[in-house]
Formats: structure tokens, sequence, C-alpha cells
């Protein structure tokens, strides 16, 4: 995103729908995130922090204009971050025993790290 890698848009159309997904993403992530911090204050309990991971893989993939898997050897491009070091629910077994590790887009990180303390 960051990158200015182009997602496939071809229109105008193509691109509004790409930068509500993103938006949609970030409001909902942002309300979230608030929404725990009101009732637990600073001290998030792992088991909603593990809650909220899970939510995030499933629900902010790739199609969703959200985070991305990537081999484990490999160096994500500069933009995205590795979340791999934070929850299992980020790491999982690829091909050939090769794992994969989930990223999100810097953005994303930024918004979210308050919860990645």
């Amino acid at each position: 995103m960051m990158a200015g890698a182009n997602p496939g848009i071809v229109d105008a159309v193509d691109q509004v729908g790409i930068y509500g997904a993103i938006n949609a993403n970030l409001c909902g992530l942002g309300a979230t995130i608030k929404k725990i911090h009101e009732d637990f204050g600073s001290d998030v309990p792992l088991s909603v922090r593990e809650e909220l991971y899970e939510i995030m893989v499933e629900e902010m993939g790739e199609k969703d204009y959200g985070g991305k898997w990537f081999p484990m050897t490999e160096v994500p491009a500069e933009h995205w971050v590795t979340l791999g070091a934070y929850s299992q629910v980020f790491r999982r077994r690829g091909r050939w025993l090769r794992g994969e590790v989930f990223c999100v887009p810097a953005p994303y990180f930024k918004l979210l790290s308050q919860l990645f303390e």
C-alpha cells in the first residue's frame, strides 16, 4: 500500500472499492481498540489479545486489503511489519515445512501498536 504497488486497479470504481476496504479496516480496528481500552484500560488480558489477533487473521487478509502471509525465510517489503513474534496465531506451517508469518502494512501496525507492547 505505502510502497505504491498497484493492486490491480483498473478504473475509479475499483479504486473507490479498494480504498473503501482499507479505510473500513482502519476504522474497524480503531473502534475495536477503543472499546477494548474502555473495558480493560491499559492492562488488556492475553485472552482478549489472542481473540483480536484471530479476528485480524480471519477477516483482514489479502482479499480485504489487510495483512498478508510471507514465508518466514523472506524479509517482507519495507512497509510491512511482521507479527510472528507476538503470537502463535500469526505463524503457520507452509508447504514443505516452510513456515509463514502474518504481516500487516505499517499504518495498520501503527494503529495496533498499543496491543503489541
